[in-house]
């Protein structure tokens, strides 16, 4: 079937005489058919390069190669001239000391040279070059034929004789080969150099004519990729534009236009941002009922802590909590015991939002529970610590706790912690932290927490913090840490209340925060003894 060019369709006319042809020709074209059309295009190109790249390889690597083997040629020619020199001076050194050391090495050397001369004469392609080193073999020969026969007089007994021929046809027959070698050299030298430039020269032109080849298919192949894709390239240009509106005004329509694939895709879109704009008025609505949901289970969460302020037992208490979602794995409580007795926990379960909100009421609601019945902080940790794992044994659910009492008659404190941070003691305007470690609570069976107790006196000021106060960050990424903290507890007022000290630190870590978001919970009990 072929798609007649819809009228609302500006694209230009190909020029040339056969331009309308050639457009009606595009026009019949399905739009799979001009993608294969381009898709056989760009592989011929892609061959073409491809082959054209194979064959300059092939002439590069063999240019190379005859580049190497007349490099070889020339440390093989020079390795020759070496060796003779040094067959010449053993021999000489051999008849005149009667050492049979230097014997020994001439025949070694004797045998790399031949080892040499038969590599070189492989090398060789050049008639002219073989029959110069021809030339060097038959004097090397001869001369060979003298050194066996004065090795033969020597090896007889004849020594003098030995010495005598050697004196009398040596030194010619060591000219002759250095004459044999030099006219070697001389030739070698200059073929070499023929042979280089002409290696070199192929090389550049096989390299130039790829390049020129690969320029001109790229253009060819671009040009008719431009001719073949164009008429369907723009309605696309067109649909992309308008769908990027969409992402502004759900509400926009797209005139269809191209070919029939084209205008039917137009024509989807415009369905799909209907869709759109009913879904997202649908989402919006969804959203605010889920934001409401979360804003009463938020202030749900908030009812089932205690009073942020407390004044019992001859102590002032005030309590922060600030959720950095809309429900918080923070959490905290302090009971009244009985007689002179008054405990306080600061839990946080590791983990954000609503499973962790959910793990935290629970372990409230153990904690209040089991309060009254466990005397040591100790004993109480390991009972809910139990009850957690074996509840959420395989979630890997663990809950940070700083569980205390305080004994109002003993006047002291004693203090059980589960992965908390430490609490600080300030008295007399020495600040320390009660350093007491344990597991968080779920982390391990049966685990045996323990207890540290410290005395207390009047006006001393405690404060139990979890991490979030410490890591909270400002805009550059700098964490408010301890040494912030220290600083602000060391500037408390002797006389000031647990609420003011709450209200300092809040300040602070506000003015340092910043307008960056807070990124975990933050809750604070502090407690001033009054």
């Amino acid at each position: 079937m072929s798609f007649p060019c819809d009228t609302g369709y500006n694209g230009r006319m190909l020029p040339g005489a056969n331009s309308k042809l050639v457009q009606k020709f595009i026009h019949s074209l399905r739009v799979g058919q001009f993608v294969g059309l381009n898709f056989t295009v760009l592989l011929v190109v892609a061959l073409l390069i491809g082959l054209a790249g194979l064959s300059a390889y092939r002439v590069s690597k063999q240019q190379n190669e005859i580049i190497l083997a007349r490099h070889r040629v020339e440390r093989l020619t020079l390795e020759l001239q070496m060796l003779t020199l040094e067959r010449t001076n053993l021999l000489r050194n051999f008849l005149e000391t009667n050492d049979t050391r230097q014997r020994l090495a001439y025949q070694s050397k004797h045998t790399e040279y031949v080892t040499v001369y038969s590599e070189l004469a492989n090398l060789l392609r050049n008639a002219e070059e073989a029959r110069a080193l021809q030339a060097v073999v038959e004097v090397e020969d001869a001369f060979d034929q003298l050194v066996n026969d004065a090795f033969a007089l020597f090896d007889s007994g004849d020594i003098q004789e030995a010495k005598a021929l050697w004196n009398r046809e040596g030194g010619s027959a060591i000219n002759r080969i250095l004459a044999a070698t030099e006219r070697w050299n001389d030739l070698q030298a200059e073929n070499n150099e023929a042979i280089i430039e002409q290696a070199q020269r192929t090389e550049r032109l096989a390299v130039w004519g790829v390049t020129v080849l690969v320029i001109l298919t790229l253009v060819g192949g671009a040009t008719s990729t431009y001719l073949i894709t164009r008429n369907i390239t723009q309605p696309i240009s067109y649909l992309v534009d308008q769908t990027k509106s969409i992402d502004f005004d759900t509400a926009t329509q797209i005139k269809p236009y191209g070919p029939v694939e084209i205008a039917f895709l137009g024509k989807s879109l415009n369905s799909m941002a209907d869709r759109l704009f009913q879904s997202k008025q649908a989402l919006e609505a969804s959203r605010d009922q889920l934001e409401s949901e979360l804003l009463s289970a938020s202030r749900t969460q908030a009812n089932f802590l205690p009073d942020s302020s407390l004044t019992n037992h001859g102590l002032d208490v005030a309590c922060f909590w600030h959720p950095a979602r809309e429900l918080a794995g923070d959490f905290y409580t302090h009971v009244d015991l009985g007689p002179g007795r008054f405990g306080l926990a600061l839990c946080d379960v590791v983990g954000k939002g609503a499973s962790a909100a959910m793990i935290g009421s629970l372990t409230l609601g153990l904690m209040e529970a089991q309060l009254p019945h466990y005397d040591r902080p100790e004993a109480l940790l390991k009972a809910i610590s139990n009850k957690i794992y074996h509840r959420f044994k395989g979630d890997n659910v663990v809950v940070a706790c700083c569980y205390a009492i305080i004994d109002e008659q003993q006047c002291t404190l004693t203090v059980a912690n589960a992965g908390c941070m430490f609490p600080y003691l300030k008295q007399h305007n020495h600040l320390d932290d009660i350093e007491v470690v344990g597991l968080p609570m779920g982390a391990w069976p049966d685990y045996h927490y323990y207890s540290k107790t410290v005395a207390l006196q009047t006006n001393d000021l405690l404060l139990f913090s979890s991490d979030g106060l410490t890591e909270a960050r400002n805009h550059r990424g700098d964490i408010f840490g301890f040494a912030r903290l220290e600083s602000v507890l060391q500037q408390i007022p002797p006389h000031a209340t647990a609420q003011m000290v709450i209200d300092r630190l809040v300040n602070r870590l506000q003015a340092f925060v910043g307008s960056a978001d807070v990124s975990d919970d933050i809750t604070m009990i502090v407690v001033r003894v009054t």
